[in-house]
């Protein structure tokens, strides 16, 4: 029987403002994840932080470096990793996820990593938020999101709630509501990130297919609000069908306040309101 592969064990931090990044190497679907890690001070390498929905706790999956050791990671980190690596070439993706870029066995490292991660999704080039791997016929779902996003949103980006909500009422190319396509919208409103925060480029992903324009999607839950568009665009658990449409339009107004004014801070008391409608799983993410 072949010997189990050596566990990694993670480098200690020197100083405050290091982080590490994680080096994806291209594969095909079927391909193990792998790459490398490097230990960097923050701002000295261009990254793309990740964000993603932690899942069930089990580090049932591997990511395999390229010295032959592995890093155990949840199915849903893996999911992740596995759909944003590129898929050929020689090209490495490089990306910060907190569940293999923080040594989660490390408590005071964790506490030191929390307290920075402000500024590692304000720092990153972008912020991809992943939804989540394809699902029964989500493929076809998933396209008709992405030529939703490209047919509502105005090539420069400019006047994108208006022109959004035109497209609503006109039904201009719209598919209608009993078209399963609309479906797709649900995943993306599920999947709104709150590092929207701290970061003016947005992309959210659903396996491999990128939806950008996240803050579009407040724009859909206010429409949702004002019964311009039908509330099976937007996902909500079944005793409130508002919760998530809810949830985006508060991170959007959030959002505002902080990217405007470029300096604004919230007290302790206007966040614990602002952030109520927020069920987070696990309570630093709450932090």
């Amino acid at each position: 029987m072949a010997a189990a592969p050596p566990t990694y064990q993670y480098e200690r931090m020197t100083r405050l403002d290091q982080v590490r990044v994680l080096h994806l190497t291209p594969g095909a679907i079927d391909d193990a994840v792998s790459g490398t890690l490097q230990l960097v001070q923050l701002g000295d390498v261009s990254y793309e932080a990740l964000s993603y929905e932690w899942g069930q706790p089990e580090k049932s999956h591997a990511f395999h470096l390229e010295d032959g050791r592995i890093i155990h990671i949840t199915e849903s980190l893996h999911n992740a990793l596995r759909d944003l690596r590129h898929l050929a070439g020689d090209r490495s993706r490089t990306v910060w996820a907190d569940g293999i870029c923080i040594n989660q066995d490390d408590a005071q490292e964790v506490a030191q990593q929390v307290g920075i991660m402000g500024n590692v999704y304000r720092t990153a080039s972008r912020v991809v938020t992943y939804v989540g791997p394809e699902k029964e016929g989500s493929a076809m779902a998933i396209e008709f999101a992405s030529t939703f996003f490209k047919l509502a949103v105005p090539p420069d980006g400019k006047g994108a709630e208006a022109t959004l909500e035109r497209t609503i009422i006109k039904k201009t190319d719209l598919p209608p509501v009993s078209d399963p396509r609309w479906l797709a919208l649900r995943p993306a409103g599920a999947g709104a990130p709150t590092s929207s925060l701290l970061n003016d480029n947005l992309t959210m992903m659903c396996v491999r297919t990128e939806l950008p324009h996240w803050l579009l999607l407040p724009s859909m839950a206010e429409l949702v609000f004002n019964r311009k568009l039908p509330a099976y665009a937007l996902a909500g658990p079944s005793d409130d069908p508002n919760d998530v449409a809810e949830c985006i339009s508060h991170l959007k107004n959030m959002r505002l306040l902080i990217t405007r004014t470029k300096s604004h801070k919230f007290d302790l008391s206007t966040l614990l309101q602002r952030s109520h409608p927020f069920r987070a799983s696990n309570p630093r993410d709450k932090i």
